[in-house]
């Protein structure tokens, strides 16, 4: 598969899944823009793949994500693929499960992936 040069955008690329679609998509020779929340682990992301470039950014902020998406058009001059990576679980029987955790879970996993896309 050809993808050199291809723009990816990877959300929560800080995780297990996210660092090796990093590491994956690095050896495609894509151009790639990873997301998180963590300072720490955007920064060991940039040390391992250092031509890659990583956005600080939290996708439960709804109401910024068409400007993040904007910044992310900016730096790569547009966008070919989008991984939708992000997710959380906030796993309990339902009987348990708080309409708050309820809201978190679809914030992130289905919302903000819908908003993204």
């Amino acid at each position: 598969m050809n993808l050199k040069n291809k723009k990816v955008l990877i959300t929560r690329a800080t995780g297990g899944i996210g660092y090796s679609l990093v590491e994956k998509f690095n050896s495609l020779n894509t151009k790639i823009i990873a997301t998180g929340t963590n300072d720490e682990k955007l920064n060991n992301l940039v040390k391992k793949f250092p031509e890659i470039q990583v956005i600080k950014f939290k996708l439960q902020e709804h109401d910024k994500i068409g400007d993040f998406v904007e910044e992310v058009f900016s730096k790569l001059d547009g966008l070919d693929i989008l991984v939708n990576n992000a997710g959380i679980t906030l796993d309990n029987l339902s009987i348990r499960l708080t309409d708050e955790n309820w809201k978190k879970v679809l914030d992130i996993n289905l919302t903000a992936s819908f908003l993204m896309c």
